[in-house]
């Protein structure tokens, strides 16, 4: 369950159509994702790569990513 207290934002000044293509915000959505052990999907081109934090991996979150990535989980550091 979602509480309502992450779904506030935070208000901007820019135009909707500047914030949702704008890399910085991207970035901090996701750096904030991993912050909270979610998994990121970062993509340069045609290749994309999941993503989760080192001390966020669980059993669980191994099996979810060898589904969401039809491959082996690889570690990089």
């Amino acid at each position: 369950m979602i509480h309502e207290a992450h779904r506030k934002r935070r208000p901007s000044l820019a135009p909707e159509s500047t914030r949702m293509h704008d890399p910085l915000v991207a970035v901090d959505r996701a750096v904030a994702e991993l912050r909270r052990g979610g998994m990121v999907v970062v993509t340069e081109g045609r290749a994309a790569v999941l993503v989760q934090a080192a001390e966020a991996v669980t059993p669980q979150g191994l099996d979810r990513m060898r589904a969401l990535a039809g491959a082996e989980p690889r570690l990089a550091i």
